[in-house]
């Protein structure tokens, strides 16, 4: 039983994993696209630096570097807040 749950345990995270690289596909691929410095792309580099928390923190501590010194110039302090929050999650990994 105990196997049984191990394996069940890491089926789930390598679908997670596979689930979020699709969306940070997504979200690059939209960043790309969208070169106005406005609050949809520090929203896309605030969701990046989450997703790449799960795959390649460095790249996720980067985005949100990139986020906050968006943030800082909109002056969006949630969104500053946020950018500094994903970048301790990147830290953490």
């Amino acid at each position: 039983m105990r196997k049984f749950t191990l394996i069940i345990g890491l089926l789930f995270s390598a679908l997670n994993v596979h689930a979020q690289q699709k969306e940070l596909d997504s979200l690059l691929h939209a960043l790309q696209l969208h070169r106005d410095e406005d609050t949809a792309r520090l929203a896309l580099f605030i969701e990046a630096s989450y997703d790449y928390s799960f795959t390649d923190p460095r790249k996720g501590l980067a985005t949100a570097d990139s986020a906050a010194k968006l943030a800082e110039k909109l002056q969006e302090r949630s969104s500053l807040a946020s950018a500094y929050n994903y970048k301790a999650l990147n830290y953490s990994e």
